[in-house]
């Protein structure tokens, strides 16, 4: 960048010498758009980055059972996710009558994770 401006600069410098004020105000346009268009290259190259990480992330995602697993992790609330990228893992839930849920803690959001035959008469 540095090597850029002191090329305008010596342009500049060398048609002022010049006495050639159209040509200095050409060099001093062309060196403004060069800044907005180094400004914008950094800008898309944020972009970029933040892009690349979203897909990196949608990757490692998968939905098994109304639920989200991160890398093999989980459950995550997809309720939690899909509404504000939370990523919230969801607690195992035993009614003691015959079915386990996984819980968010966030939102209450139950999925069915199983069931079983309880022994009611115990209870």
């Amino acid at each position: 960048m540095m090597g850029m401006y002191d090329m305008f600069k010596d342009a500049v410098s060398m048609a002022q010498k010049a006495d050639n004020i159209d040509l200095v105000k050409t060099i001093l346009e062309l060196q403004q758009k060069m800044l907005e268009l180094q400004e914008e290259n950094i800008n898309l190259n944020e972009e970029k980055r933040k892009l690349e990480s979203i897909i990196s992330e949608i990757k490692t995602i998968e939905f098994k059972d109304d639920c989200y697993y991160f890398d093999g992790d989980g459950p995550y609330c997809s309720r939690c996710y899909d509404a504000e990228k939370k990523k919230i893992r969801m607690l195992k839930f035993d009614t003691q009558l015959g079915s386990i849920y996984n819980r968010c803690p966030n939102c209450k959001n139950e999925v069915l994770k199983e069931t079983y035959h309880a022994n009611i008469m115990n209870l």
